[in-house]
């Protein structure tokens, strides 16, 4: 025992892991308890109809949210990390703040499509609630992208802790608190929700734009392009995209076949089966830049080793929390409102399918961040389209299972897939306990 543990300690790239990902998995957690407790307002406080009309406009948001980034997020991590692993620390902030300026006009111009086509939209879903709803979520776009892009760049710096206050551990609970403040001034109005997280995105905005992560001079600002920016940006937007196209497409088409109601059945069962992955979540935000550098110094047999370690330690972390949430599906579901126990079998479908893709560990993230974005993007992308086809068929057959049967159906293809790419590319099973 005394020397697996030293022999752990010793592997500077794993004890790195450890204290980041516990960082993140420590404000992944506040942060999922926020959201609970968010999301417990708008239940209970608003109804049942106004969460589904609030995971609708969530749904958008987080869609053009992922365009107005142009896959920039990533490509930051990458790239910021692999410039510190060169010292060259000027242009990483060159990097990031070409980035920050690119998404700033980017999200400018989605923000404003999004907010004149809300009526249509609106029409589009059948619920003219949506229309104001939309409004509210065109003008939450610029800040949250521009926090994202933040937040990349402190898990590029490897800066868990500030990574993890922005993107996991504080704009729900401030949401939640905002929330409260509005109901009581307010009253009933759907739309507080959105204004709410919109305001809490806003302040932690404001809040880090007055810290400054880098200690350096940029160099001239012509010293990176923008068509190598892009160059590496494209094909991460499209896999990106074509990811949340995995993620949103349920809940869209639901919310156009079928009532607000069984939209917010779905949204709550899924939100509670992503408690499965949350280890994995946390351990690939370390991942990212630890795979870039490992890559980017040619150490293949340390990258295999790293990979196969991470993908051991997310089994052993996630076997607990996929039995917890099965034991006590219906006491979890039923602490929302009676009305969510109709979606206990689609707790149970969508947990195998998040558990399946917990288990093949870090396999797009480590094709990402090793030169493989291309390939990240063929797989997503064919696994999206069959993600929308599945889902069109399957909720007009069996309405929120059919949902959950096409999610984790293309949960099991799009890992299987990036095993296959791990095998081809690297020459090993990413697989714990394979090789």
């Amino acid at each position: 025992m005394t020397n697996i543990l030293d022999k752990i300690l010793r592997d500077k790239n794993f004890t790195e892991l450890i204290a980041g990902s516990g960082f993140v998995l420590f404000f992944k957690i506040l942060g999922m308890g926020g959201g609970y407790v968010f999301t417990y307002l708008i239940t209970q406080l608003l109804g049942t109809e106004s969460y589904g009309v609030y995971t609708i406009c969530f749904t958008l948001l987080s869609a053009t949210v992922v365009i107005s980034k142009l896959g920039l997020d990533n490509a930051s991590v990458k790239s910021i990390s692999a410039f510190l692993k060169e010292d060259e620390p000027g242009n990483a902030l060159l990097y990031f703040r070409k980035s920050f300026a690119i998404v700033a006009i980017s999200s400018s111009l989605v923000c404003s499509i999004l907010y004149f086509s809300s009526e249509w939209l609106a029409q589009l879903f059948g619920n003219q609630l949506l229309d104001n709803g939309i409004k509210v979520v065109a003008l939450i776009v610029l800040p949250n992208a521009l926090l994202h892009i933040q937040a990349e760049k402190y898990r590029g710096l490897k800066k868990m802790g500030w990574y993890s206050l922005l993107i996991n551990g504080s704009i729900t609970l401030i949401a939640a608190g905002i929330l409260l403040i509005l109901y009581n001034v307010y009253g009933n109005i759907t739309e507080l929700s959105l204004f709410a997280l919109g305001s809490s995105i806003s302040l932690l905005l404001i809040l880090v734009s007055f810290r400054s992560a880098f200690k350096v001079i940029a160099p001239s600002w012509s010293s990176i392009s923008y068509r190598s920016i892009f160059k590496l940006s494209i094909p991460m937007l499209l896999s990106g995209s074509m990811f949340l196209v995995m993620s949103w497409t349920d809940v869209l088409l639901l919310g156009y076949y079928l009532d607000e109601t069984q939209v917010a059945i779905y949204s709550i069962a899924f939100k509670i089966s992503t408690v499965v992955t949350i280890a994995l979540y946390a351990i690939n935000a370390i991942a990212s830049p630890q795979f870039s550098e490992l890559h980017e110094s040619d150490q293949a047999l340390q990258l295999k080793a790293h990979a196969m370690k991470i993908a051991k330690l997310n089994l052993f972390l996630t076997i607990p929390i996929i039995l917890g949430i099965v034991v006590f599906s219906s006491f979890i579901l039923a602490f929302f409102g009676e009305d969510y126990l109709a979606g206990q079998s689609v707790l149970l479908i969508l947990c195998a399918g998040q558990f399946f893709s917990a288990t093949c560990g870090s396999v797009l993230t480590l094709l990402n961040m090793a030169g493989k974005e291309k390939v990240v993007r063929n797989i997503v992308g064919a696994t999206a389209m069959l993600n929308i086809g599945l889902n069109a068929i399957l909720i007009n057959l069996y309405g929120i299972e059919g949902a959950a049967i096409a999610t984790f159906v293309s949960l099991v293809i799009w890992n299987i897939l990036g095993l296959i790419a791990v095998k081809k590319y690297f020459g090993f099973v990413l697989l714990p306990f394979a090789n």
